[in-house]
């Protein structure tokens, strides 16, 4: 999300929308809950592979963003 500007439940969604499946309202809201950083989860997952987590947000806070906000 941060660097290419969406996520896979965005594409997820748009499929779902475009074979009718559910509506933009529905899908938007859908998101907007999916798209949250869950931070517990990429804690846990840092440290299961020793990883420093701070170090892995400043990367990718750093890279080039492919779109202008």
């Amino acid at each position: 999300m941060t660097i290419g500007g969406l996520t896979e439940f965005d594409d997820f969604r748009s499929f779902q929308i475009r074979q009718g499946k559910i509506g933009r309202d529905e899908a938007w809201e859908m998101v907007k809950e999916e798209n949250k950083p869950r931070f517990d989860e990429i804690e846990w997952y840092a440290e299961t592979i020793d990883y420093d987590i701070n170090k892995a947000i400043n990367i990718i806070n750093s890279a080039p963003r492919r779109y202008s906000i």
